[in-house]
């Protein structure tokens, strides 16, 4: 008999039952709210997550085709700033192949890493609207650099 690797949480302990309990919606109606109530289901997601940022007037702008919907228009945000923002320790955990390889990192140290590199970026003159592209193994360095970028308002690509 093959070792069991892993099983999920039972569902009252996610962070979907959660969101689904702080709205007073059960777990198996979440679809169908977000699809009825797509404003409601969204600002609630957006306020549950808790993104740093300014959700706008505007929650959805309907189109006839999903891919042409509008999110939040209006919103003004940082992905950077509410990556970093949370309390949860470790902030970044890195496994690759060698199990010796692993690195945790804290938020502090993630912050001050992403600190000191956006400064570089900025020092360098990368600003709003540049492009950032690394060719860097998925590791803490990669995270660290999409954050800085992000934090500048640059974009990212790796």
């Amino acid at each position: 008999m093959e070792e069991i690797l892993w099983r999920p949480s039972a569902v009252d302990d996610t962070n979907m039952a959660t969101f689904a309990r702080r709205v007073g919606v059960e777990v198996e109606q979440l679809h169908a709210w977000s699809i009825t109530e797509p404003a409601a289901f969204w600002s609630a997601a957006w306020d549950f997550c808790g993104v740093v940022g300014d959700k706008g007037d505007t929650v959805i702008e309907p189109a006839a085709e999903l891919r042409d919907t509008r999110f939040f228009p209006d919103a003004s945000l940082n992905v950077a700033e509410t990556l970093l923002s949370g309390t949860a320790e470790p902030a970044l955990i890195v496994r690759t192949e060698r199990a010796d390889d692993a690195q945790t990192w804290s938020r502090a140290e993630l912050r001050t890493a992403v600190a000191k590199c956006a400064g570089a970026l900025s020092d360098a003159g990368v600003g709003v609207g540049d492009r950032v592209a690394t060719w860097l193994p998925n590791g803490a360095e990669n995270v660290v650099v999409m954050l800085a970028a992000a934090s500048i308002g640059a974009t990212f690509t790796s």
